[in-house]
């Protein structure tokens, strides 16, 4: 022990206290030393810290400034694309309207012509066609005996040839009316409305009403005719049938009308014929008609929004009238 510590130790023990030695302070010396040193080591690191935090927050910040200006560039080019595409709207809006008005004027001068060429059909046609007939008459009691068979038979084909014209010229007339005639809509109960008719419809074979009924907006005048055309073409064409029938089924869930026959029925590639006017699939030695009665059915059926169509399956005509989902007069 050196001289200098045995008298630190004598001083302690005299004072009660420990006093430090020599040695003890350069210990504390050197501690302090290394607590300055991490102090200033985690100075150096905080300040690094604080230096990586604001760069990283400038790093934010000018992405987000950079985000926002792309999003307001990106704003305003939607905006003016937005603008552009109105404006075009608004051009084809002005378009629309100027040739719907031009459509309205349009469609009341082929009004206005229909309504003339009826009228001329009517008046003009009719007036020749009568004429025909009764001078043929008046040709047949002039020359009396003079008159050969082969003459009669002659003047028998003109009189048949000028009551075809006439049957023609109504037809005609008839399909103009419904074209062009205003409709009414309102609600009919189809059920309701089909049983009258079939119960005034003198039919030469049985007829039938099933299914569920529904309510449909039609005219009434309008539909009622294209149901009695169905009817009579039925009825006509399943004449000559073993055991003739008619059946009208309705379902309320398809919002359908179907008229069924059991009768000769259409060859399926002639099919896109069956509703041009005057068209007909059999000849007149087969059965009776001018091809009016389909057509006449399909265009009413139309005026209040429904549509018709004929099929044939297993020895079956089947008439459809479609409604679809909300029907609406047209």
């Amino acid at each position: 022990m050196t001289e200098s510590n045995w008298k630190t130790r004598l001083a302690s023990s005299l004072v009660g206290q420990n006093i430090a030695t020599e040695g003890d302070l350069l210990a504390a010396q050197q501690t302090i030393r290394i607590l300055e040193a991490e102090l200033q080591s985690s100075k150096d690191r905080e300040a690094a810290l604080k230096l990586q935090h604001e760069e990283a927050l400038h790093f934010v910040l000018n992405e987000h400034q950079k985000g926002v200006n792309s999003l307001s560039q990106s704003q305003k080019q939607t905006e003016t694309r937005l603008q552009q595409t109105l404006n075009e709207l608004s051009t084809l809006k002005t378009r629309f309207n100027t040739h719907l008005g031009q459509q309205a004027v349009e469609n009341e001068r082929l009004l206005q012509q229909m309504n003339w060429l009826s009228g001329t059909i009517a008046h003009d046609l009719r007036t020749p066609i009568r004429a025909i007939d009764a001078y043929t008459f008046f040709l047949e009691d002039d020359l009396g005996a003079l008159l050969t068979e082969d003459a009669k038979k002659s003047l028998s084909e003109v009189r048949r040839n000028g009551h075809r014209m006439s049957v023609l010229v109504e037809g005609l007339l008839e399909y103009m009316r419904i074209s062009v005639a205003p409709v009414t809509p309102e609600p009919i109960d189809c059920g309701s409305f089909i049983l009258p008719l079939l119960q005034a419809h003198d039919f030469t074979h049985a007829c039938t009403l099933a299914g569920s009924s529904f309510t449909v907006s039609a005219d009434k005048a309008t539909f009622k005719k294209a149901l009695e055309a169905l009817l009579e073409n039925a009825q006509k064409f399943s004449a000559r049938a073993e055991n003739p029938s008619i059946s009208v089924l309705m379902n309320a869930e398809q919002r359908s009308i179907e008229i069924r026959d059991n009768g000769v029925g259409f060859n399926v590639e002639h099919s896109n014929k069956l509703f041009r006017l005057f068209h007909r699939l059999h000849g007149n030695d087969e059965f009776p008609g001018e091809g009016v009665g389909l057509c006449l059915a399909q265009r009413a059926i139309q005026r209040f929004g429904g549509e018709l169509s004929l099929h044939r399956d297993a020895g079956r005509t089947t008439a459809r009238i479609f409604f679809g989902t909300h029907p609406h007069g047209i």
